[in-house]
């Protein structure tokens, strides 16, 4: 016959272990409370927002920035931070710092905050600017990067445009040279009956000498026009071509040697947080709100660390009255079949 534990039953096996249930509970409480007012020491979080151009971003922008985001955990990046801030390599390991990073992406704009949490408020500041100023960097060398690449394309695009445009200019050229820019046409006198009348009315010329007269007509030559109309369009189009071609290895050399300077800023400036405000002068204007020292720590959360111990060390004395009921309920068959 299956037993079937009453309400009553579980009150009562409650009841007579309250006191465990009690000092358990209260135990917890205060052994968490010891440990986060005592033992723990408080943690501090910097942020910094970075914004890139107008604030709006499109999925594939979106994608990138992620991408430069995660570039900031490298191993080299972590220690290029530890090397800036001359920070001690017992309390900051590559790793730690790597988990104390999280950048966050505000969804469907260009706006990113890097958080960086610590027990040194002046420390994860500077980390925190750092970094912000790092990743500022690197969104600009990533535009000018993809700009000079572009630009390489459109050069070659160029190259073989004004190589056409040559070639067609040369073989106008050929074709002008065979190709007369006006055309005279002759024409025999007896074939216009009109002006022969009106000759032989005012001259006393024969009627043979007049047959043998002709009539020479000088016009524009057609072809030669569309000629010297083409190479001059051709010539205009090679020029701008040409320009355009040159300003653009100009540009490149100028992005070139910006990114090298970012670069260099990138390994050698020590930033502080009074000097890692600045707008990047980048095809998307960046801006950096640096982080301020802060001041509240925002861990250990004591209370919330309390109230959790408390509610665990509740539930596990419940349980361990419930083992205690059940080992005597146990041990009291196993007596009485004894005794039988």
């Amino acid at each position: 016959m299956q037993e079937e534990i009453s309400l009553r039953e579980i009150m009562l096996t409650i009841w007579g272990g309250k006191w465990i249930v009690v000092i358990s509970t209260i135990t917890a409480a205060i052994l968490a409370g010891v440990i986060s007012f005592y033992i723990l020491s408080p943690t501090y979080e910097a942020q910094t927002t970075i914004r890139i151009g107008n604030g709006s971003v499109s999925d594939e922008q979106g994608n990138n920035l992620y991408a430069l985001a995660e570039s900031l955990k490298t191993d080299v990046a972590m220690k290029r931070v530890i090397d800036k801030l001359n920070l001690d390599n017992e309390d900051y390991s590559i790793n730690s710092i790597r988990n104390s990073i999280n950048v966050e992406i505000v969804k469907d704009t260009s706006v990113m905050k890097l958080k960086v949490t610590g027990q040194d408020p002046s420390a994860i500041t500077n980390i925190a600017n750092i970094m912000a100023f790092e990743l500022g960097a690197r969104i600009e060398i990533s535009d000018r990067s993809q700009w000079i690449v572009d630009s390489k394309k459109r050069i070659g695009e160029l190259d073989n445009l004004i190589a056409i445009s040559k070639q067609a200019i040369e073989e106008a050229n050929k074709q002008l040279d065979q190709n007369p820019e006006k055309l005279i046409t002759k024409q025999a006198l007896a074939e216009e009956p009109y002006l022969q009348s009106v000759l032989k009315e005012s001259s006393s010329i024969s009627n043979i000498a007049l047959g043998a007269v002709q009539l020479e007509t000088e016009t524009i030559n057609p072809v030669f026009s569309i000629l010297k109309e083409t190479i001059a369009v051709t010539a205009i189009d090679l020029v701008r071509m040409v320009s355009e071609k040159q300003n653009l290895q100009a540009e490149i050399l100028t992005n070139e040697s910006k990114i090298n300077e970012l670069e260099q800023q990138i390994v050698k400036e020590k930033l502080r947080a009074i000097t890692s405000e600045r707008l990047l002068d980048g095809f998307n204007a960046v801006f950096i709100s640096p982080a301020i020292e802060p001041i509240v720590p925002i861990g250990p959360k004591k209370v919330q660390n309390i109230a959790l111990a408390a509610i665990v060390g509740f539930i596990l004395s419940l349980i361990a009255v419930f083992l205690r009921s059940y080992l005597k309920g146990s041990d009291v068959v196993r007596t009485n079949t004894l005794v039988v």
